[in-house]
Formats: structure tokens, sequence, C-alpha cells
């Protein structure tokens, strides 16, 4: 094969991957492109080359000799599964506004140019970045990730109860050095979580509230068998309780509308009253709900559980709970 017809049949494959079956191409459009690129072909020169496509490339040419539309058909996701994960990408709160960008752009280029250019439409995903916690969350994934499979602990800082606002009567907190060992990451409602052990008790933290995430690469994890039996308890919490949902009723103030947003479920809805309150009502399972989604309560101005009794109790634990850490005065 010439140089001249490699490089035509480089640039006719080039040009059938930016088709798809909406849009589809013709012979007559593909050789209007060859001639603006100083490259002539015939239609049986071109049938040819996308033989050989087939042949050589494995690439799924769609159409006939005579076909008035072609296109490239082996693609690795339809237009609506694209869609489906740069969805999935917008909703994820956390990561930053420019992972999000930089995610659909990748992905952007497993479709046409046409569907590409539909999927990081400005108007389709800009709603999509008020509620961003922000920031560097998988590159901290990422370390943690490196640490469990390593078997090692990490340092880091997290923010920690220091005593009560005398004005407010909410928490305040500072960040504080620990040493952990990591064992579970997992995602919930929009935040990721990390399972650990700490002083050989349990330790629950929001990943996107830690800060200077340092892997010990001298120290060996510890704590297995407290998370062993961390492991056979939310089992066994999830299986007594199969079906069983709390349905939550929160009330907050319109100003705190934006934070509200960040720790309710996805499926959460939202009745503003001229009072300037919000009623929030979600659906979520009884094993499902974290402690880190009370401590998100408690930053909010004057937030209130309403309902159900079964919220309300696990709240009220929450609270004697975080009294019990907290020094006597």
């Amino acid at each position: 094969m010439s140089a001249y017809d490699k490089e035509r049949l480089l640039r006719v494959r080039d040009y059938i991957k930016t088709s798809d079956e909406e849009t589809g191409f013709t012979i007559s459009a593909l050789q209007e492109d060859l001639r603006r690129n100083g490259i002539s072909a015939d239609k049986t020169t071109l049938y040819r080359d996308f033989d050989t496509l087939r042949e050589r490339f494995g690439m799924a040419i769609t159409g006939k000799k005579g076909s008035k539309k072609w296109y490239y058909a082996n693609r690795y996701f339809s237009y609506d599964e694209l869609v489906l994960i740069r969805e999935s990408i917008n909703n994820a709160n956390f990561l930053s506004e420019d992972e999000v960008k930089t995610l659909i752009h990748k992905i952007s280029t497993l479709g046409s140019v046409e569907q590409a250019e539909r999927l990081i439409n400005e108007d389709d995903i800009k709603t999509f970045h008020r509620h961003r916690t922000g920031g560097d969350v998988l590159a901290k994934i990422e370390k943690i990730t490196d640490a469990i499979k390593h078997n090692l602990k990490i340092s880091c800082e997290y923010p920690e109860a220091i005593g009560i606002d005398l004005l407010t009567h909410k928490p305040n907190f500072a960040f504080k050095k620990l040493i952990i060992s990591p064992y579970e990451l997992f995602l919930q409602n929009g935040v990721y979580s990390l399972v650990a052990i700490k002083d050989n008790h349990l330790f629950n933290c929001d990943i996107s509230l830690t800060k200077s995430i340092r892997i010990l690469y001298d120290q060996r994890r510890d704590g297995r068998a407290e998370y062993v039996r961390y492991m056979k308890n939310n089992r066994q919490a999830k299986a007594d309780h199969p079906e069983e949902y709390y349905t939550l009723h929160i009330s907050v103030k319109e100003k705190d509308f934006d934070k509200a947003q960040k720790i309710m479920p996805p499926d959460a809805s939202y009745y503003h009253n001229i009072k300037g309150t919000i009623d929030i009502y979600a659906k979520t399972r009884f094993a499902d709900v974290a402690f880190q989604f009370f401590a998100g309560l408690l930053s909010l101005d004057d937030a209130k559980i309403l309902g159900d009794d079964k919220a309300i109790d696990a709240y009220k634990e929450y609270i004697k709970r975080l009294n019990n850490l907290l020094p006597e005065e």
C-alpha cells in the first residue's frame, strides 16, 4: 500500500468515526471531505477502503453499496448510555466542578462529534455545580485505596467537636491530626465515606472533610478484629430491617437550602413555605442513615427533625453520643 493510499485510508477512518446512526454520512460528503484535504477517491476505491477497515481494524461500518446513509456502528456505548453516565457524574457531589467537566469531556470522546457536542453542552450541565463539596476527593480516594491495598495506616486532619457555642448552642469544630487504619470506602447519598479503626474503635468520616492525607509506609494497619465485628453487625442490622425505612420530615430555614441539599438523599422533595422555611421529605433505608447525616443537620441553623419517630429517636441517640464525647464543664 502506497503512502498516498495509507493517508487516504486513515482520513476515511477518522471521518467515519465522527458519524453515528442518527447523523450518518453519504459517499459524496466523504469525497468532499477528502477533496478539502487534497485527496481524491471514486466510490469503488472508498468501498474497498471500507472493506479494509472492516477486516484489518474491526470497524463496523453500516451501509451497502448504493446506500444513501453510512455510519460507524461499533461504539461501546449508545448515546442514551453516555447521557446516563454524564448524569451520574453530574450528580456526584464529591466531585469538584473542574473534575466534572474533565470527566464529561473524556466520556464525550466515546460518541460521535455531534453526540460529543450535545454531551458537553453547558446548558445541560450548568445546574449541577451548585452543591459541590469540591476539591480533591478523587486524589484522596486514590491515596486511601492505595493504603488499603497495601495494608497501611494513614495520617490525616479531620474536624472534631471541641465544645458547644454558648450563643448558637452548636458544636465548635477544630481540625485534629489523626492516625487511622482505613478499611472500607463507600458512597452514600452522594457522599464518600471511610470506615476506619482509630485507637481500636470504629471511626467513620466524610472524605470531603479530610485534609492532608498521607500514607504511613512504615506502619501496618491494626484493628482488623474490630472492623470484622462492625461488618458482621452491619450485615445483621440490614438483615433485621430489610424493608424498614425512615420517612424523614425535616424543617430548615430558607437560607440553608443549599447546605440541606448536600446532605439529603437525591430523591428528596422540597416545599418552600411563606414563613421562610423549607419542609423536606425523603425516604431512606433504616440501615443507611449515617451519623454524618445528623452531623450535617447540626451544622444548619435551627434545623428540626419532625418525623418519623424512628428518625427522631436516632437523632436523639446521636446527640446523646455527641454529648458523651464533649468534656464536662
